[in-house]
């Protein structure tokens, strides 16, 4: 099977089944194993500690940060070294400097997510929410009008004929709205939905070409 490594040279042929987070499922108990971590989906993180402590999240249970919202614009954030804590054997507890750098790291970070964002503009920012008011009215503004233009080409072309009309006079009636028909849906077309109606146009001119025949043979 794609993926799966050769065996290995002992006895049981064991395999070391090293993917990504997520991808070595375990149908019995429905959880997702990464090699020394079990990730729940049910629960949406993991439910082992990263063992190895290592950096790149305040959570241990969690998946890395998001490097598009989680940022230290500000550049702040700095990597503490054991060179700055001192030899081990000189500190009580020689990881108490990582854990207080990283509390003062906490701070550093920005979070950004898009709806806190368009809220803050939107009550801090004038200009910004005056740019997203037009926004929308211009969006409101145009879908008022494709609507009325859509309402305007189907009532002509299901518009119906004067009565009494006799023969040669409603076949050029019947040319006429579908001329027009065909000329509205194709304006219709132009401006908000290229080919949404093409199919009806062909046909719209395979029948005005045929009406058109039939007048120039029967009517003066």
């Amino acid at each position: 099977e794609w993926g799966n490594q050769l065996s290995e040279g002992n006895p049981e042929h064991l395999e070391q089944l090293i993917r990504l987070p997520g991808q070595q499922y375990d149908e019995e108990s429905g959880l997702h194993y990464n090699r020394h971590r079990y990730y729940s989906p049910g629960q949406g993180r993991y439910i082992t500690q990263d063992p190895a402590g290592l950096e790149g999240g305040w959570n241990l249970y969690a998946y890395p940060l998001n490097p598009v919202t989680d940022t230290d614009p500000l550049g702040l954030w700095q990597e503490g070294s054991i060179e700055q804590a001192g030899p081990s054997w000189f500190i009580a507890d020689p990881m108490e400097k990582y854990r207080q750098q990283a509390a003062i790291d906490l701070t550093k970070w920005w979070h950004d997510t898009a709806p806190q964002r368009d809220l803050f503009l939107l009550t801090q920012c004038p200009e910004a929410r005056m740019i997203m008011l037009a926004a929308m009215n211009g969006s409101t503004s145009s879908t008022n009008a494709r609507q009325s233009e859509y309402e305007a080409y189907k009532n002509r072309c299901n518009q119906s004929p004067p009565p009494n009309l006799d023969f040669c006079s409603l076949a050029k009636w019947k040319l006429s709205r579908n001329k027009d028909c065909r000329d509205m849906r194709q304006s219709w077309d132009n401006k908000w939905l290229p080919g949404r109606h093409a199919k009806n146009i062909a046909e719209l001119d395979v029948g005005i070409n045929k009406l058109a025949k039939t007048i120039a043979d029967k009517c003066p």
